[in-house]
């Protein structure tokens, strides 16, 4: 997040948030927002959306959604008061664990707001990392349009995943294509097309038997014993 710790924070709170030790975690996090508090530090509200963020972390691992929900959202709030127009992809991840809270609670209204500024910040980005959270995220809209009844939507959004996807020229990319036309064939299925649902469902098949030879010439290409070590 192009951001460094300063004193507030500690490493005993990342130290175990990467153990999974999130009560403990949030015990760190709660005396550095205090102290935070008491003395906000020059980078101000980008601090705040640090601590924020990783109270959402913590609540959302242990289950609870309405605290995570409220940390997440303070988090998005604070980093766009501080960044503005710069705010970028940084918010992303908030974004994300909201739109699948609140898909799980069944508020598909929620979850495709949140989906859809990812969707947006993402807009301009090239690079792999971002073209695959899009599509994941292009994907997560067309499942919500499917639960809503609303298969036309759910095709517009596949349709998008697979331009997305396609700009990688890789396996992931290539799983991802796959994933998607599997959704474009039971889409054009719902609308009773017979004839889009076989074309979408033939173009699985190609895309699969393209990933099962790429798969293979890398294992033929892999040097025998390259996997292990002498112990």
């Amino acid at each position: 997040y192009e951001i460094q710790a300063s004193d507030w924070s500690s490493d005993v709170c990342s130290s175990d948030l990467r153990l999974g030790n999130c009560q403990a975690a949030l015990k760190s996090f709660e005396s550095a927002e205090t102290t935070y508090r008491q003395r906000p530090p020059a980078g101000g509200s980008a601090e705040e959306f640090l601590i924020h963020q990783a109270f959402g972390t913590c609540h959302d691992k242990l289950g609870h959604e309405n605290l995570a929900i409220s940390a997440f959202s303070k988090a998005i709030s604070s980093a766009e008061s501080h960044y503005g127009s710069g705010i970028g992809s940084r918010v992303n991840i908030s974004h994300a664990r909201l739109a699948t809270i609140f898909e799980k609670r069944g508020e598909l209204e929620s979850a495709r707001f949140h989906l859809e500024r990812i969707i947006a910040t993402l807009a301009n980005s090239s690079d792999r990392a971002s073209a695959t959270f899009a599509t994941a995220s292009l994907a997560s809209l067309a499942r919500i349009s499917m639960s809503a009844g609303d298969a036309r939507a759910a095709i517009a959004y596949l349709e998008r995943a697979v331009a997305k996807a396609s700009q990688m020229a890789d396996l992931t990319s290539q799983l991802l294509i796959a994933e998607a036309q599997d959704r474009l064939t039971e889409a054009w299925t719902m609308l009773g097309d017979a004839e889009k649902a076989a074309k979408y469902s033939d173009d699985a098949k190609r895309t699969r038997a393209a990933i099962s030879a790429r798969s293979s010439s890398n294992a033929t290409a892999t040097p025998a014993g390259s996997g292990s070590s002498a112990k």
